[in-house]
């Protein structure tokens, strides 16, 4: 099986009406084009930023910090090796000034960038970290 075989459309639809977003790599036939070249889940990513942007985080964040007074950890932060996960850790450490101990439940099939990602970060970020091995059969 050729796994990188072309995308196959379907014979009724005309070439000549599709639509390519002007931001993303989507076209008509996955998402709704809008009259301004963009589609519907590029605007959303948009309305989403700016959404993000009126967010203040400041009193959750001040919340943590006082019930972790006097305790070694004020937070748990799991951690994949990907880029979300990797981000929030380090944006909890370097920017937040949060203590998390940091845990990655390991199913065997991590792949090998996502488990060099977590040993590079937790040693950069000098965090306690807790990789939990799951049973084979019990996953």
């Amino acid at each position: 099986m050729n796994i990188y075989a072309e995308p196959t459309i379907s014979e009724n639809v005309d070439l000549k009406t599709i639509q390519d977003c002007r931001t993303c790599l989507f076209d008509s036939t996955i998402a709704k084009i809008y009259s301004d070249g963009e589609c519907e889940y590029c605007k959303l990513q948009t309305q989403l930023r700016e959404s993000s942007k009126q967010e203040d985080w400041s009193p959750l964040l001040t919340q943590i910090k006082q019930k972790g007074v006097g305790k070694k950890y004020d937070c748990l932060v799991g951690i994949s090796g990907g880029e979300d996960s990797s981000v929030l850790l380090y944006l909890a450490v370097a920017v937040w000034g949060l203590r998390p101990l940091v845990i990655h439940f390991n199913n065997r099939t991590n792949r090998p960038e996502a488990t060099n990602n977590i040993k590079v970060i937790t040693e950069h970020l000098n965090v306690n970290f807790i990789e939990y091995f799951v049973d084979k059969g019990e996953y």
